[in-house]
């Protein structure tokens, strides 16, 4: 997504809105998008200092990391970068958007800043239980029969002594 600058640059408005949406594919992460990521956003030009900031808003679907049921979750990832028309030799270059020939390219970097925020894992809640790690239950409908604590099998001869008494 190219954004066309050159009023903002030579003063002509003080602010710049945009807003449009893009396909998101995110191989990989385990994760599937139901809809496009929308990115709102403005760019103002205050004395020189040009800051842009956007937000995306995006669906992810992919399962539990502790129960295994489906979850779909909305996330607002904000976005912030600086706009410069060049940058010196010890500027980092993800830090800033490059002027180039009165437009900015903000489309790639906007992706890829979704991306990296895409969260490790999904929660059906923070308090989920999960599934027992023997029978496979899920622990959120309540207890299996499973034993609470299991024995050693190199101290089972050792209980059986304390079972006798």
């Amino acid at each position: 997504m190219k954004i066309n600058v050159k009023r903002l640059l030579n003063g002509e408005i003080t602010t710049q809105r945009f807003e449009y949406d893009f396909p998101i594919t995110a191989d990989g992460s385990g994760y599937t998008f139901p809809g496009d990521v929308h990115v709102c956003g403005e760019i103002k030009n205050a004395g020189g200092y040009i800051p842009l900031t956007a937000t995306c808003k995006l669906t992810v679907e992919g399962v539990c990391a502790r129960c295994l049921k489906p979850v779909s979750e909305d996330l607002e990832i904000e976005f912030r970068r600086t706009v410069a028309a060049k940058l010196e030799a010890e500027d980092e270059d993800d830090e800033y958007l490059l002027v180039t020939e009165d437009n900015i390219e903000i489309g790639e970097p906007i992706e890829d800043e979704t991306v990296l925020s895409l969260p490790a894992r999904l929660l059906c809640s923070e308090d989920c239980k999960g599934l027992c790690q023997k029978c496979g239950a899920d622990l959120n409908l309540g207890k299996c029969s499973c034993p609470e604590t299991e024995i050693d099998p190199r101290w089972a001869a050792l209980k059986k002594l304390f079972d006798n008494k």
